[in-house]
């Protein structure tokens, strides 16, 4: 009765340790998913950052050459 018992015992421990280790590997292979996502997320952060200050470049080029434009219509006459 007590083999059966310590039979039992260890093949329980057995099947706990082998579905822990399953489920490690699954959590280590999410985990280094989410890390590739996190730096992939954070690159086009910046990149969107970046785009921001080119945005607003261009927006100041824009509003300069509209001000020459109006200056020389203001001034041209026939």
């Amino acid at each position: 009765m007590n083999c059966v018992k310590l039979i039992q015992s260890i093949l329980i421990i057995g099947c706990f340790s082998l579905v822990g280790c399953s489920n490690k590997n699954k959590i280590n292979q999410i985990s280094s998913e989410v890390k590739t996502l996190d730096t992939k997320f954070n690159k086009m952060s910046s990149d969107v950052n970046n785009m921001h200050s080119d945005i607003q470049n261009a927006k100041n080029n824009a509003v300069r050459a509209n001000q020459r434009l109006d200056n020389q219509v203001t001034n041209y006459r026939k």
